[in-house]
């Protein structure tokens, strides 16, 4: 992997992670997961491959650039999805009870 391969790659995470803020804000959680899904062979190429290369100063600088830009998206995803997590966990604890009191009881006592 050369190093502009390096910033190519970062550069197609940072846009990736960009789609995936706007499917956040917008609650299209299958497009989340597909983005997701494009994103994860990218970082995987870089875990595998990056240590091996040297980056020249300007192009250390872009990659800080986009890593900043790519951490605030994260946060942006998260601040999004966070809320949805939370109704999810609790919707899951909910059903876990009822299914308890149904095995208890019998299904319809509430």
């Amino acid at each position: 992997m050369t190093p502009v391969e390096v910033i190519h790659i970062y550069n197609g995470i940072s846009q990736i992670m960009g789609a995936m803020v706007h499917a956040a804000k917008q609650r299209d959680w299958e497009s989340l997961q597909n983005l997701e899904n494009q994103c994860r062979p990218l970082t995987q190429s870089l875990m595998e491959s990056e240590a091996e290369v040297e980056l020249n100063t300007d192009l250390k600088r872009q990659k800080l650039d986009l890593l900043r830009k790519i951490l605030a998206d994260d946060t942006a995803i998260r601040h999004e999805t966070q809320p949805w997590m939370d109704e999810l966990q609790q919707l899951i604890r909910s059903t876990g009870s009822q299914q308890k009191i149904n095995k208890a009881y019998g299904p319809g006592m509430h």
